[in-house]
């Protein structure tokens, strides 16, 4: 049964509170800093309750890319190994070249891909990467994100959600709701890799605490500052519906502590282990490709459907 709406939406208010950000996920991610699996096990436990009524996802895996001459995932995958993934970092680094499902989630940085956005499951259930790495281990259904590396156009870290039947994700939770979820968690991960330092992953979090997915839309779907349209974002930010400007004001300071910067490294800190937070690029922190989550989606769907054409086009020329 489908999740209910309301209880996501609920279950994000209570992760976006700021005293819940700072004062359970900060300090999660802060913890234990040798032990990812741990973090990642806190991940899948924030995930589903969500809705505790209904179990999301039975594993939840975080993996880092990069692009040299193509895509390449690390395959050190983070979390579940001490439960019912144990041996799937082996597997899959044996295996890799099968994975012709982590590519699609790169591509489309920051917008939710599951095996149902690109083939029927009878696809995937013939798929290599299916019979050979997760068939192994139970896993029948694979929704994916990647977000980028600030600063770092050929690199990403990317979360899958295993899950132990043919059924989408995202008929229980919306992709806004995902990206939304997955936000605070992106932050604590490229501290943990090293990539930003503790006092920037304290500020990210301070300036998404109390927002919601639809506020948090807006900031991934604007390309660039010039083209914010102030009636739009002022309805959405606006305490007084009457004043848009003023809303679009605070929602320029938001971006403006988060998402623009000069590049620069501060004095004594090495480019590769720190990276400011804010980011150049907009809209690259929060996962903006260059189109909005519902173009990705029209554009897979017609991808979908001529892959589909094709494969009775050629099916009824065997026939005859």
């Amino acid at each position: 049964m489908p999740s209910s709406s309301n209880d996501i939406a609920s279950g994000l208010t209570k992760l976006y509170r700021e005293d819940f950000l700072l004062k359970k996920v900060a300090v999660a991610a802060l913890d234990k800093m040798d032990n990812h699996d741990l973090f990642a096990e806190y991940l899948l436990t924030q995930f589903n309750n969500l809705d505790r009524s209904l179990r999301l996802s039975e594993n939840i895996v975080v993996d880092h890319a990069k692009f040299q001459d193509g895509w390449r995932p690390s395959g050190e995958f983070i979390g579940g190994e001490n439960t019912s993934l144990s041996g799937l970092r082996q597997v899959y680094e044996e295996n890799f070249e099968y994975d012709i499902f982590s590519p699609k989630i790169f591509e489309h940085q920051g917008n939710v891909v599951g095996y149902s956005d690109l083939q029927p499951y009878d696809f995937w259930r013939r798929e290599k990467l299916q019979q050979i790495i997760l068939a192994k281990f139970g896993v029948k259904d694979v929704t994916g994100v990647a977000f980028p590396r600030p600063l770092h156009k050929g690199e990403v870290v990317a979360f899958y959600f295993l899950r132990e039947k043919e059924w989408p994700l995202c008929e229980n939770i919306s992709k806004d709701q995902l990206v939304a979820f997955l936000l605070p968690f992106y932050f604590c991960w490229i501290f943990r890799f090293g990539w930003i330092d503790r006092e920037h992953l304290i500020e990210a979090l301070k300036s998404i605490s109390g927002r919601t997915p639809k506020q948090l839309r807006a900031l991934r779907t604007v390309a660039a500052v010039n083209s914010l349209c102030t009636d739009y974002l002022g309805s959405i930010y606006a305490s007084n519906p009457n004043d848009p400007k003023a809303s679009y004001n605070s929602l320029y300071r938001i971006l403006d502590r988060v998402l623009n910067d000069d590049g620069e490294t501060p004095e004594g800190r090495s480019p590769d282990g720190y990276l400011s937070l804010k980011c150049r690029d907009r809209f690259k922190l929060l996962g903006y490709s260059g189109v909005s989550s519902g173009v990705v989606d029209r554009r897979l769907s017609a991808e979908k459907e001529e892959r589909l054409k094709n494969e009775t086009l050629l099916s009824d020329s065997h026939i005859t």
